[in-house]
């Protein structure tokens, strides 16, 4: 019977899923039980998602598609995401793309600061859309503010129900638009100085080593 009851225990161990990535190492029972609750969110939250792809910025891009995307890590998580309302479901997604630039720029930062020679190359392409964000968000933010009020008139009575969900996601919107603003000054400069001098952020990588330049984009990217 202890050998059956044993033989239970180790199935339902095998059986369950492995601890929430990025929790593994929590040793804290309180810090485990916070991060793992967390994690769970996360992954409810990302069901119906999926991640931006960087060539949706742009095609020059398209290398960093696929396993080397870094939308789909937890550093640089950008995701997509449809309410089933047209209108909303192609207004987050021009607002995800404006939002996903900046979550590229950090990515794009911290690789050249590794040394990364795929992702100094990206810089000048990267400047160039950096350049033109902050227009481009507040063209959609005001759009975003705007839309909840038509909402209800151009959708089909069947539709309504989705109101209250596509309205969140255009908040969402908004919000996180508001946020790129903010955060696209530090990173675009860290990015024009790479675009401006491949050689020279090549060089600075490979003299300050991966761990010194690490530290010094998180300095210029918080």
């Amino acid at each position: 019977m202890k050998i059956n009851v044993m033989a239970a225990a180790l199935a339902l161990a095998l059986a369950a899923p492995a601890a929430h990535a990025g929790c593994e190492e929590i040793t804290d029972k309180n810090e485990l039980k916070a991060c793992e609750k967390k994690a769970k969110a996360q992954a409810k939250a990302d069901a119906n998602t999926t991640p931006l792809e960087p060539s949706e910025l742009d095609p020059e891009f398209k290398r960093f598609d696929g396993d080397d995307n870094p939308f789909a890590t937890d550093a640089y998580r950008v995701r997509l995401g449809k309410v089933g309302v047209a209108s909303v479901d192609d207004y987050v997604e021009r607002a995800t793309r404006v939002q996903g630039r900046v979550a590229f720029a950090k990515f794009i930062v911290e690789e050249a600061g590794l040394g990364n020679a795929e992702a100094i190359s990206a810089a000048p392409k990267l400047a160039d859309l950096l350049g033109t964000l902050p227009a481009d968000a507040e063209a959609l933010i005001v759009e975003g503010k705007a839309l909840p009020e038509s909402l209800k008139a151009d959708m089909a009575p069947a539709d309504l129900m989705k109101l209250p969900k596509a309205v969140a996601g255009l908040g969402k919107a908004v919000t996180a638009l508001t946020a790129a603003v903010t955060e696209t000054p530090k990173v675009a400069a860290a990015v024009a100085k790479i675009a401006a001098s491949p050689q020279a952020a090549a060089g600075a990588a490979a003299t300050m080593g991966a761990e010194a330049a690490g530290d010094a984009i998180q300095e210029a990217t918080d």
